[in-house]
């Protein structure tokens, strides 16, 4: 089962009339100690005197997720008290918005109704929550609420930071207060949030450009709702865009979208456990420790800073480079490093900023540490999936994959994909270098020095 960890924030609700409130507050969830049963509920009260058409209605939460692809996700209503389930619509965007440090992405869900009203001084209560390829996610009891709707403001977050060009920038979302329109950005900082007073809309600045961060309600066919503008007649539905620099309204320009496609590789790669993101090229891989060493969980995927090309593809196809890692020569491993036997090694190499190639000796201290007479340490350390015979246990997490090899000599340069991973170490052997070998079809890990052209793919050890 897995869990949807942690709701950030709360995005503010307007009403169809400009003289309606409605308060938005979440109940506790209930189903006793079935963890199956437990489904959050959303209290909406109108404490307006007026009653409030729901179709103009549109309830936005920013919500903090863990390991889940937001475009996977499916929102799903199992009460309401006031208007049928069938009513309910749902949309899931993910925004360029990631939490700092640990760098978890988040999305937005917006509920709202097709038909329906709420008269003055009623309430609606609403059960509701999210699927993903037939998971089901559920909220727990001790859900952050960081953002309010008391005063209709956004309220900061000092945890979440904004993505600009692969990086996290500096500083945090900081509320900036309300305009009658959108601001010249120049003025403002990466992760600066403002409120649009013409449209309720609240907009963050990131990569340079303002993006919409929560529309204040939806559109009708006669116009915005609750605006006291000009209202034209058939207006289009959802609140319509502030122009930006490019004159565009409600268009997502291609730096934004590229980074939420970022986002999306960075969400696939979360997991229980740690996380290594190497700043260099954004690339975010799992990580495990196994006795006193931590190693990276997955075969390492760096291409060199640009302009460079370190490693190839196996058959030159990037679909394998993302599953099982770059094939690497061992002086494209070193980077210009002498060889090393100490334990650590102390050479860099390729490897992430505070990572390092492992020694052969660092390679045997995992090997003793996993089973000392190396009769099962191959299927201790192999993948659950990956191999074309005898996946192994991953006992400890080390997801060890069967990368192939590349050698540029031979006529038949690629091979062994899918049967055989082999890893580099920082040692040299007689006119070789010392690598590690798992195969499908043998339970020991084996040793052996390779000529130095052939490609391996390449595990880092924390520092």
């Amino acid at each position: 089962m897995k869990f949807l960890t942690k709701i950030i924030g709360v995005l503010s609700v307007l009403a169809a009339s400009s003289q309606a409130q409605l308060v938005v507050s979440h109940m506790s969830a209930t189903g006793g100690n079935n963890l199956n049963l437990i489904r959050p509920y959303l209290r909406v009260e109108n404490q307006s005197s007026a009653s409030v058409d729901l179709s103009k209605i549109s309830l936005d939460y920013l919500i903090y997720e863990d390991n889940i692809n937001a475009g996977s996700l499916v929102a799903e209503c199992w009460y309401s008290s006031a208007t049928s389930c069938a009513d309910m619509t749902a949309e899931i965007t993910a925004i360029p918005l990631q939490q700092d440090a640990t760098r978890k992405a988040n999305v937005r869900v917006r509920l709202g109704f097709r038909t329906g009203s709420l008269a003055a001084g009623q309430n609606l209560t609403i059960q509701w929550g999210l699927h993903e390829q037939g998971w089901q996610h559920l909220f727990n009891e001790s859900d952050d609420w960081s953002f309010t709707v008391g005063d209709g403001q956004w309220h900061a977050d000092p945890r979440v930071a904004v993505v600009v060009g692969g990086q996290v920038a500096a500083p945090a979302m900081v509320w900036k207060g309300q305009s009658s329109s959108l601001p010249d950005p120049i003025t403002f900082k990466a992760g600066d949030v403002v409120k649009v007073t013409a449209t309720g809309s609240s907009y963050i600045l990131d990569n340079g450009d303002w993006v919409l961060l929560a529309e204040a309600g939806k559109v009708g066919a006669t116009g915005p709702i609750g605006l006291t503008g000009p209202i034209g007649a058939k207006g289009p539905q959802g609140v319509p865009g502030v122009a930006g620099k490019d004159g565009k309204d409600g268009v997502i320009d291609p730096a934004t979208l590229a980074l939420i496609a970022k986002l999306g590789a960075l969400v696939a790669k979360l997991a229980e456990g740690n996380l290594l993101y190497d700043t260099r090229d954004g690339t975010a891989y799992k990580i495990v420790k196994i006795g006193t060493q931590t190693w990276m969980a997955e075969n390492l995927n760096y291409a060199g800073a640009a302009g460079t090309n370190i490693g190839v593809c196996y058959n030159n196809d990037p679909n394998n480079c993302a599953i099982y890692g770059r094939l690497y020569n061992w002086a494209e491993v070193m980077a210009g490093a002498p060889s090393s036997d100490a334990n650590p090694s102390g050479v860099q190499g390729i490897c992430p900023a505070g990572w390092h190639v492992p020694s052969d000796p660092e390679w045997t201290t995992l090997q003793d540490f996993v089973d000392p007479t190396n009769a099962t340490t191959a299927t201790k350390l192999r993948s659950t999936s990956g191999w074309a015979i005898n996946t192994g246990m991953d006992t400890y997490g080390f997801r060890a994959l069967p990368g192939g090899y590349f050698d540029p000599t031979s006529q038949t340069p690629y091979g062994e994909l899918g049967r055989v991973g082999k890893w580099y170490s920082a040692t040299e052997a007689p006119f070789a270098a010392w690598y590690r070998c798992l195969s499908d079809d043998y339970e020991k890990m084996f040793k052996s020095g390779a000529v130095k052209t052939v490609a391996y793919t390449l595990r880092c050890v924390q520092n």
